[in-house]
Order: C-alpha cells, then structure tokens, then sequence
C-alpha cells in the first residue's frame, strides 16, 4: 500500500514565508499611515449637489487616492472660508462668487474647480403676490439669511434691473428658518436653489409657486466650486491633485448613477427627505454641470470668472481689481490644462 507523506517546509523557505508576511503586514501598516488627512467644509447643510463628494467617499474613492477625507456641514460661506484661511479646514465646497469676492478683498484662497459656473438661484413667491420681475420686489418682505447667495447679492440683482432695493424689506433669520417663514406667510419671497431647496417646497405642498430666474436677469454668479489656501496649493499640492481626482471619479459615478449616488449622500444625511427627493435634488445637480470639450469636469471657464470679476467691480464698487490669475487655477484638475 502506497504511504502517505507530508513533506514540512525546510527552514530556509520558513524564513521566507515569515519575511512575506512580515512584508504584507508592514506594506498594510504603512498604506494607512501614507493616507493623507484632508478636511472639507461645505458651505451649507448636506444637500444633493453635494453627493459626488460622498460618492468618492463610500466608494473608496478618497481611500484609494491615499487620502483620509472628513466632510462637515457649514452654516454659511463666510465662516467656512474663514476656516480654510486659519488652516482648520483644507477644502471649501460652496458658491464660487464668496471667494472670488474673498480674493478680490486680499484673503488668500484659489477656486480650484467649478462644477456649477452658474448658480441655479431662483426668487419664489406666492401667485397671490407674485414676484415676476425685479420690479415686483418692491414693497415686498423677502427672507435673508448670512451667507445665502440670492439674497447676498440682491443689490447687484437690483442695480442690474434699476429696482430701488430700499423699498425692498430684507428680514434677517437663520437659513434653516426662510422655508417655513415663507410658507406661512411671514415673508413674500425666498430664494431658492432649484437643485435643493425648491424639489423640497414643491413637495410640500400643491401649490403653483411664481418662479424669478435669477441668472435670467443678469445674475449669473459662480455656483459650486472647490477652493483651497494658497498656502495649501503650495505645500500640499499632490495631496490637492488626488483629493480632486477622486472628486472627479465620484462626479461621473454620480452622473452615470443618481440613484446610487443619493443612496451614498443618504448614509450620512440626519433627517433626510425621501430618496426621491434627494435623486431629484441629484439629477438637478449634475444636469447644471458643463462638459467642456477637451476639458475634464470641473473646468474653470476664464469668461465665467471675467464676467463675475465685472460684476464684482461695478456693484461692489472695486476699482483695482487683482490680475484675474489670482483668482484660480485649472492645473491641479485631472489632466489639468493652463489658461
């Protein structure tokens, strides 16, 4: 009867077991370690526009890219870009015109990608009192918040249009508050965005809302966009390049699946609407996204940032104005390209 051997590993190639183990272990060790620790602040409460960021985030993307990313809601503009200059946050995801405006006045920040060149803000009021023009803001009480971009830049809305924004009643509450003040009635008008907060009125209500399009009469501002200290840029700037790489993956994971995409923001969303009010806030989002031709997304369009830079010099009475290259970059993008 043939017997049965077990043939044990010479001590030789025990060595070399335990040293590819070891090996394995210390490489395990130390991909952990290498992951860079990055910081975002949005500008706002978590909303749809901002699932791409959580796309990367719950499909490994950051990981991949060696980066250990924590996001956190903002209540406002102002105070999150403050905290990317005193370096307590890396990244700034939030309406484009604040930094531009930041810039202008000396802060040290860069937009470094632009997913929204333009705001989808909207002014909403009731058919009884309809806001149909900037003219019928007159003898109107609109809701104003710190930071809120339609209401921030309303006198640029009015000098555009030769309204007396005097005769506009501007009632000062916390964001949080300007959807139910104006569904009972204690404010005329709010502005909206209509890849958020408008999906959410609709939905509460049957209502036929009088709908203002903004950037219709002439205030198109920069909507979305990363920004980053320059400081940042500069000490840091592979650690930017693979934070907006995985951003990028995350974004056309977003556009090839909003379904996918608001159940990733829905994980980390504390009372969230229903999912298909979060998909339509998605679908909304990346619809308002331009595809630049031989541009990766995210392209900061030069004419978008000129005109913004008149708008800002004519309305906010600036006369020297800073060289436009101040204001961004375009080459820490995927196959980022020089202006």
């Amino acid at each position: 009867m043939q017997g049965r051997y077990r043939f044990l590993p010479t001590t030789l190639e025990l060595g070399k077991i335990v040293s590819l183990a070891l090996a394995a272990l210390f490489l395990s060790i130390g991909a952990s370690v290498a992951a860079d620790s990055v910081k975002v602040r949005f500008a706002w409460k978590i909303k749809g526009e901002y699932a791409p960021f959580y796309v990367a985030l719950e499909h490994g993307f950051f990981e991949r890219h060696g980066l250990d990313v924590t996001m956190g809601e903002g209540a406002g503009s102002q105070a999150a870009l403050a905290a990317i200059i005193q370096g307590q946050e890396d990244f700034f995801v939030g309406p484009g015109i604040f930094a531009l405006s930041g810039i202008q006045k000396g802060i040290d920040v860069k937009i470094i990608a632009m997913y929204h060149p333009s705001a989808p803000i909207v002014l909403v009021s009731h058919p009884d009192k309809p806001v149909r023009t900037p003219a019928d803001l007159e003898g109107m009480k609109i809701a104003t918040s710190v930071g809120e971009t339609g209401t921030a830049y309303l006198d640029t809305l009015c000098k555009l249009n030769n309204v007396d924004c005097a005769k506009i009643d501007r009632v000062m509450m916390d964001q949080r508050a300007r959807s139910g003040m104006f569904m009972q009635r204690s404010v005329d008008v709010m502005s909206a965005y209509t890849t958020n907060d408008l999906p959410l009125l609709k939905a509460a209500t049957n209502e036929e809302f009088v709908i203002l399009d903004m950037p219709s009469f002439g205030l198109t501002v920069p909507g979305m966009a990363v920004v980053a200290s320059d400081k940042n840029i500069a000490e840091r700037a592979d650690v930017v390049r693979r934070f907006l790489a995985a951003v990028d993956e995350g974004y056309k994971a977003t556009i090839a699946d909003p379904a996918a995409a608001a159940a990733a923001i829905a994980k980390h969303w504390n009372n969230a609407p229903e999912m298909k009010l979060i998909e339509e806030q998605v679908v909304e989002s990346v619809k308002i996204t331009p595809h630049y031709d031989g541009q990766p997304l995210g392209y900061i369009s030069p004419e978008i940032i000129e005109f913004s830079l008149g708008l800002i010099k004519e309305y906010e009475n600036e006369s020297d104005m800073r060289p436009a290259q101040t204001f961004y970059t375009n080459d820490l993008l995927p196959n980022g390209k020089t202006d």
